[in-house]
């Protein structure tokens, strides 16, 4: 049996020698390298999809971001870009800012109904530790990132060209998911992005920490420009999974 490439959406197989009256399977046309059926496939190999805007939204119309696979070209689907709302073509768009991880709903419903995520980080060695924000729950906007160093945390935000950080932005570390009693601005311990903080001091001597960020920001560039964040990827499943079991959940 001859080779046959695997698709994005097709198994292929291997060159290999098939025994019909003893139904085996080879290597060679010998017999003498057996290997099993499941030995012969190539699996297929997925899509790989890239991204392009190919209409812009506007405030009368939805835009259009169209994926092509690198694989295959035939390959392509679309979602739709929503629509600007009034003013956001000359005023900049808002975007609520989170960093990537589990949602406090999936935990607690009665925390929140919104899709506030949180990360679980360890302050307990040095060192410099990234994490992806998302905005709107729909794009990567930036990372945020946390160094620790001889007994201190700083957190950072750095975030896409064109994206300007509201004033009244801010990020709270919880010292476990039971010490989470409320989302709600007013009720948390405003940490300034930029800052030490000393881990003895100023959390408890608390090190393995849930960062929840309360941040806000106007973009002013093209949204199409933006790399939307995919949530379901297997990277990012696996991560939110880790999360969840190091919180013991």
């Amino acid at each position: 049996v001859e080779t046959v490439e695997p698709t994005c959406e097709t198994d292929g197989n291997i060159e290999y020698y098939y025994a019909e009256e003893t139904d085996e399977y080879f290597l060679d046309a010998y017999g003498d390298k057996k290997i099993a059926k499941a030995d012969t496939v190539l699996p297929a190999h997925g899509h790989d999809w890239e991204s392009s805007v190919t209409t812009q939204p506007t405030v009368d119309r939805e835009g259009v971001r169209t994926y092509v696979c690198k694989h295959d070209p035939t390959h392509t689907y679309t979602e739709p870009i929503p629509r600007l709302k009034p003013g956001q073509e000359n005023s900049g768009i808002s975007f609520r800012l989170g960093s990537f991880g589990p949602k406090f709903k999936d935990i607690d419903e009665t925390l929140t109904k919104e899709d506030f995520a949180f990360t679980v980080v360890d302050l307990s060695e040095n060192g410099e530790y990234t994490f992806a924000v998302v905005g709107n729950d729909r794009y990567e906007v930036g990372a945020v990132i946390v160094t620790v160093k001889d007994g201190t945390v700083k957190v950072e935000l750095k975030l896409e060209p064109g994206f300007v950080l509201t004033k009244d932005s801010f990020f709270t570390l919880f010292a476990d998911i039971d010490s989470v009693k409320s989302l709600e601005a007013a009720d948390l311990k405003n940490f300034a992005f930029g800052e030490e903080y000393s881990i003895a001091n100023d959390l408890g001597g608390d090190t393995d920490v849930l960062l929840f960020l309360v941040a806000r920001a106007t973009y002013t560039g093209d949204i199409g420009a933006l790399k939307p964040f995919d949530a379901s990827s297997a990277e990012n499943v696996k991560l939110v999974e880790e999360m969840m079991a190091h919180i013991g959940k």
